[in-house]
C-alpha cells in the first residue's frame, strides 16, 4: 500500500529524475548483458499523470534507439528464461 506520508516513501520524484534513472539502468544493462528482461512498474497514484506519459513515451523512443531490442509479453519472457535456465530436476525442465 502506498502511503505519501510514510516514512520509507520518497514523496514526488521530479519526472526528469525518474526518466534519467530509467535511463541509466538501462544503460548499465545493455552495456553489461548479454540478455536481459527491464520491466517497469509504475505506481497507481502516478501512471495516468500526462507528464509521466509523456516521460514514458520518451523512454520507449530512446529505447527502441538501441540495436536488438525487443518487446515482447511476459509469457515469451518466461518461456525463454525457462530456455535459458532449464529447471535442474531429473527431467531437466519444470
Amino acid at each position: 500500500m502506498f502511503i505519501k506520508g510514510s516514512a520509507n516513501s520518497h514523496g514526488y520524484v521530479d519526472v526528469r529524475t525518474t526518466l534519467d534513472l530509467w535511463k541509466k539502468h538501462f544503460t548499465y544493462f545493455y552495456r553489461e548483458e548479454e540478455w536481459f528482461v527491464f520491466p517497469l512498474t509504475l505506481h497507481p497514484d502516478t501512471s495516468g499523470r500526462p507528464h509521466l506519459i509523456l516521460a514514458l513515451e520518451e523512454f520507449i523512443e530512446w529505447v527502441n534507439t538501441h540495436e536488438g531490442v525487443e518487446w515482447v509479453t511476459m509469457a515469451e519472457v518466461v518461456r525463454e528464461f525457462k530456455e535459458r535456465n532449464p529447471f535442474p530436476g531429473p527431467e531437466g525442465s519444470q
